[in-house]
């Protein structure tokens, strides 16, 4: 019996090319399309998953809020204090593990003179019972026990020792002390989707001042619970949960400490806080993309189910036949499945090729690791897809055409239904309004995307080239190279958050306090990148108590502070605690500019000089021989900074990183968007050939009687034009208020113009006429002799 079903289904692919090519192609792309998305989104959904634990580890967040305006600010880390209070308080607690990292940690090659930046970060012990970080040399329970001791990764101590096992070799940290530690441990490499990549591991050593700690975000602490103790039995006390140890302090500098808790599992979708170990993805963008890859897979099971039913006349007799000798509709259903099982199958094969022919550019693209062969949820997955499309794509078709009556098929009085005709037209109606939404969607994130690379930031960040670690000798060298027009060192440069801390507004302490960045810059960085002034002055060389005494402000700082307009902020008494301590007043008020990019708020800061301010140097460069002033950079680098490499980047190449998760989305919406149209395309094509087909003595009768070619274009086309207006109107809501919702999660952004839908529908329109228009201009250019002569 099998047998006997494959030989029919072979003989109907075979009798109808065209339609075999278009199903077999449609659900190809199609399982290809939705098999690589959802190998993303797996990808995405599991992060972290290398934790056993997983379900059971939680993340503590601490922040501030101002006692005397109600402004907040919450980060992905904490105190050192947090996590012993934690301990005390909260019995449901099984474990508490902290740890804090350490940038640009410089560490010596042995036996070379290479050094490289690393991080490295300093962690307690118990950390490696709470995560899952396997040991394939050393003891776990002893590699941490003293604090010269090192557990390094297998990659790492491949790179540094040219073999994983490296238990017993010496490695060289060059910080404020340069240490040398033991090699006591090497763990497995961890996977490409976690946010915990530890490369380096030793021991933290408790802060000297314990006091201090509260408001200092700088330990990452998670913890789990006991059996049978609910996460929200702590949640319901978190937020204030150190209220009692800080009151003192709270007083003091008039803020708040404030808590959250975040499961390790929700970090890399749901948490983007100030201090994130790595720049998280977006849960929007994940569950988006999850979404096209199931409204591609239903396009591709639509084409089927349009072109199986459309096709049903041509059939009909068939049927009837197989029924009068015998054939019952059980039969005949499980015939058809077979055969949508059977080119479901083939596609699904094809799929796989594509895949792994795709995939490469797909890791590239995404800069991600994806492989599907040694993955046995790939198979799981790619079988289910098999299952579901068979049952979306080949159930209709098969009780659609398995109830026709053998009474009229066989006297030929047999017509395609009402009922069939409108299915039909709700599925290719359903199909356009997708592909619609689709093209409008990109059009607003495109539009998006260009405005937040034209809007002006109100710096100028061309030509800048930022280095880190420089030395303040280094300045007057550079300025005498032809080339380079001026220098500037600052803490930080534009693209990353200043970080806030308390200000207080007065030289008492009693004072008004509020949280302002802190910008800690040179005389020259005003100028060099040309920022303007709404009230007040730079800083100035002939003013030599701007050293200690002179503020710079920018104006939601001066708003902040209370201040309506930037010149009754002048001369305004401010008191920083931090960098030493600084009383001074404001001398100047600048204009807001995006210090950070146009994807974040504007941050109010203040702006000071300070001798320690030299992290960053930013050298201005004229356009021409770029390479060769870089090359000079360099050497003057290496003449003054022994034992470090250098490293440079461009301003404005590292600003518009910030935009690569926006074009990353919008470039892979495009593709999967131009697929989905492409699908939708297919079948609409296929369902216009077959519908001529149907209708080809009409049009030769038509045609005898003095119809021209485009009044028979018009008649074919007119009816698909009408779904695809009906899918216009409908799909302009959808892709209106979802692109609206996504728009509202940027600070700044453009309303939505309805040009954007007049091109869409243009485009559509334009698209459907040139799908349907060449088998219509073939059918209206056909002898009519041909049509009329045969029966």
């Amino acid at each position: 019996m099998i047998r006997h079903y494959l030989t029919v289904a072979l003989r109907s692919f075979s009798r109808s090319k065209a339609y075999s090519f278009i199903n077999l192609f449609g659900l190809t792309l199609g399982v290809s399309c939705s098999v690589l998305i959802f190998l993303f989104v797996y990808d995405e959904l599991t992060y972290d998953r290398n934790h056993t634990k997983i379900d059971n580890v939680y993340r503590l967040n601490g922040g501030w809020r101002s006692a005397n305006d109600g402004t907040s600010q919450m980060y992905a880390s904490v105190g050192y204090n947090e996590g012993e209070v934690l301990k005390r308080d909260f019995p449901q607690i099984d474990k508490v593990v902290r740890f804090r990292r350490f940038w640009d940690a410089r560490i010596e090659k042995p036996g070379s003179n290479e050094f490289y930046l690393e991080f490295v970060y300093a962690i307690e012990p118990q950390l490696l019972e709470v995560f899952t970080l396997p040991f394939v040399h050393g003891d776990a329970t002893t590699a941490l026990s003293d604090n010269n001791s090192i557990v390094i990764t297998e990659k790492t101590a491949i790179k540094y020792f040219g073999t994983s096992d490296a238990v017993g070799r010496t490695m060289r940290w060059f910080a404020q002390d340069t240490t040398d530690f033991k090699v006591t441990g090497v763990i497995r490499d961890y996977p490409d989707n976690t946010h915990l990549k530890f490369d380096f591991l030793v021991t933290l050593k408790p802060p000297v001042n314990i006091r201090e700690q509260w408001f200092e975000y700088g330990y990452y602490t998670f913890f789990t619970l006991h059996e049978n103790f609910d996460i929200a039995s702590v949640e319901s006390k978190i937020k204030y949960f150190t209220k009692k140890d800080v009151a003192d302090v709270e007083k003091e500098i008039g803020f708040i400490a404030e808590h959250t808790i975040v499961p390790l599992g929700d970090i890399h979708l749901h948490s983007n806080l100030p201090g994130e170990l790595e720049t998280n993805s977006k849960a929007a963008y994940v569950y988006t993309f999850m979404v096209v890859g199931i409204f591609i897979l239903v396009m591709a099971c639509i084409n089927f189910m349009n072109l199986a039913t459309a096709r049903s006349m041509t059939r009909a007799k068939e049927i009837g036949v197989r029924k009068v000798i015998g054939a019952v509709k059980a039969q005949l259903v499980r015939q058809f499945l077979g055969e949508a099982f059977l080119t479901i199958l083939i596609a699904s094969v094809l799929s796989v090729a594509f895949v792994y022919t795709l995939l490469p550019i797909v890791n590239e693209f995404t800069v991600k690791n994806l492989t599907f062969f040694d993955k046995p949820h790939f198979w799981i997955m790619l079988l289910s897809v098999i299952v579901i499309v068979t049952m979306l794509a080949g159930f209709y078709p098969a009780f659609y055409l398995s109830a026709f009556k053998p009474s009229e098929t066989l006297k030929g009085s047999f017509k395609n239904s009402d009922r069939g005709i409108l299915v039909r037209q709700s599925l290719v109606v359903f199909q356009f309004t997708l592909s619609i939404a689709l093209i409008a969607g990109i059009i607003i994130i495109w539009n998006h995307i260009s405005f937040m690379r034209d809007k002006d930031l109100g710096f100028n960040k061309e030509q800048v080239v930022v280095i880190n670690g420089a030395t303040p000798v280094m300045k007057e060298q550079l300025l005498a190279v032809s080339g380079i027009q001026s220098v500037t060192f600052s803490n930080r440069v534009p693209g990353y958050t200043v970080g806030g801390r308390t200000i207080i507004k007065g030289w008492n302490k009693n004072d008004t306090q509020v949280v302002l960045g802190q910008l800690a810059v040179d005389n020259d960085f005003v100028e060099f990148y040309n920022l303007e002034l709404a009230a007040g002055r730079s800083f100035d060389e002939k003013h030599p108590s701007d050293s200690q005494e002179a503020f710079l402000i920018n104006e939601s700082a001066m708003r902040l502070l209370g201040f309506t307009k930037a010149d009754e902020a002048l001369g305004q008494k401010l008191w920083l605690e931090d960098w030493g301590g600084k009383k001074g007043t404001v001398i100047g008020v600048l204009k807001d500019f995006h210090f950070i990019g146009v994807n974040a708020a504007i941050e109010p800061f203040s702006m000071f000089l300070h001798p320690s301010a030299t992290r960053f140097m930013s050298v201005r460069i004229s356009g021409e021989n770029t390479q060769e002033l870089v090359s000079k950079i360099e050497s003057i680098f290496k003449a003054n900074v022994q034992g470090r490499e250098f490293q440079y980047t461009f301003l404005d190449q590292e600003f518009d990183k910030q935009y690569k998760a926006e074009e990353r989305f919008m470039a892979v919406f495009s593709v999967f968007a131009a697929l989905a149209i492409i699908i939708a395309c297919l079948g609409l094509y296929g369902l216009a050939n077959f519908m001529t087909e149907q209708r080809t003595k009409e049009i030769g009768v038509r045609k005898v009687l003095g119809a021209s070619v485009p009044n028979i274009l018009a008649l074919i086309t007119r009816d698909f034009l009408k779904l695809v207006f009906i899918a216009f109107l409908i799909s302009i809501p959808i892709a209106y208020f979802s692109m609206n919702r996504w728009l509202d999660a940027f600070p700044y952004r453009e309303d939505i113009d309805v040009s954007v839908f007049m091109i869409t529908g243009a485009s559509v329109f334009v698209i459907t006429v040139v799908v349907i228009g060449y088998q219509a201009f073939t059918s209206a250019t056909a002898n009519p002799v041909r049509s009329l002569r045969t029966d």
